[in-house]
């Protein structure tokens, strides 16, 4: 496993939520 600093960890957490954003306003977009 990689050891991740604060800041990496915080910006791939972003980074997921914004995909799952992104994934929820397309499903929503398609119905």
């Amino acid at each position: 496993m990689l050891n991740l600093d604060p800041k990496q960890r915080l910006t791939t957490q972003e980074v997921l939520v914004s995909t799952f954003k992104t994934s929820k306003s397309c499903f929503l977009k398609d119905t």
